[in-house]
């Protein structure tokens, strides 16, 4: 099968799982606050530091699997420019924008900042420069990503197998080099934090429709994930190395993830589609899990996960009701 053939129906539903646990690992992420002070203090034992690093190895490839999904959806596609950017800005914005002054809202409220037209100026420079709430860096760093998408296209929807592997063998050399050797020259005059985005959003695109088709590569990329997996468990508690383990975990747990024989079902579909509106809202719950004393309630090794899946509970329940009142082109 050559790369230009993957199967429609199974790509969609290995999509919506891919984005589906990538929303969960957010979730994940952002409820490791106290297990993460309670790390940095040396509480936890040999064998909670296993569990720590292996969770977070796991989770913490959520943004890479966002990205590299919008890559293998975005990076093949023929649409003109102004038609592209309007449709996912506009899809991207609009819940972004009332996402923001909800959460500005309720941050005035939880401060208890007395309501003045200066308010409206702080708004606006928080929502043009770092976002009213520190996890919105990703929606920042997607639109950076729809910027350049017209400018790649061309090359991707031409590029023969060579063109493609070089595209990959690049951005995975550039990662490997930024890592290693900082400081080499034409390293550093073209690296930025958020180059290795830029590498995830092309490798997706190469993975799900070039190196996914390739005779060895399901077996290939289980191996790796599960090499990388304990690579990074070890150098989470030892730092043996400052090669990027994280970037390839990122690259062969999305790669194993195209292999997963599921089928469509409606909650999969329904949290893939709802996956926008729970990132920015999630938060929200977080909050109010943490005020309500949750994170005493249970051990400090699985407190991250449950606070996640009751986090997923509510935001199913608030997408359902946001659905019900058609309210989703505004909020999700």
């Amino acid at each position: 099968m050559s790369y230009q053939t993957l199967p429609i129906k199974r790509r969609i539903s290995q999509y919506d799982l891919i984005r589906s646990l990538a929303i969960f690992f957010v979730f994940c992420i952002h409820s490791l606050g106290v297990a993460n002070e309670e790390y940095a203090k040396g509480e936890f034992n040999f064998c909670g530091q296993i569990i720590y690093n292996a969770f977070n190895t796991i989770v913490y490839t959520a943004v890479p699997l966002f990205v590299m999904l919008s890559g293998a959806l975005l990076l093949g596609g023929a649409n003109r420019v102004e038609d592209f950017l309007g449709r996912r800005f506009k899809r991207i914005l609009i819940p972004f924008i009332w996402w923001s002054i909800i959460l500005f809202g309720l941050s005035i409220f939880k401060e208890h900042k007395d309501l003045s037209i200066m308010l409206i100026p702080e708004f606006i420079n928080k929502f043009l420069t770092y976002g009213v709430h520190g996890v919105y860096w990703y929606v920042y760093l997607i639109i950076g990503l729809y910027l350049i998408t017209p400018l790649l296209r061309p090359f991707f929807r031409n590029a023969n197998h060579k063109a493609l592997l070089y595209a990959f063998s690049i951005c995975t050399l550039f990662v490997i080099i930024s890592a290693l050797f900082p400081d080499v020259r034409w390293v550093k005059g073209f690296h930025s934090d958020y180059f290795v985005y830029i590498a995830y959003f092309i490798c997706g695109y190469i993975i799900a429709h070039y190196l996914r088709d390739l005779k060895y590569t399901k077996d290939f990329s289980l191996i790796v994930t599960l090499v990388i997996l304990v690579l990074c468990t070890i150098n989470g508690i030892y730092k043996f190395t400052t090669l990027p383990l994280d970037f390839f975990m990122s690259l062969s747990l999305f790669t194993l993830m195209l292999y997963v024989p599921i089928k469509e079902t409606k909650p999969l579909l329904f949290v893939s589609n709802a996956s926008y509106g729970m990132y920015l809202s999630h938060v929200v719950f977080i909050s109010i899990f943490l005020k309500l004393g949750f994170s005493d309630k249970l051990p400090l090794w699985i407190e991250p996960f449950a606070m996640a899946c009751i986090v997923m509970i509510a935001e199913c329940a608030l997408m359902l009701v946001i659905k019900k009142m058609k309210l989703n082109r505004w909020l999700n």
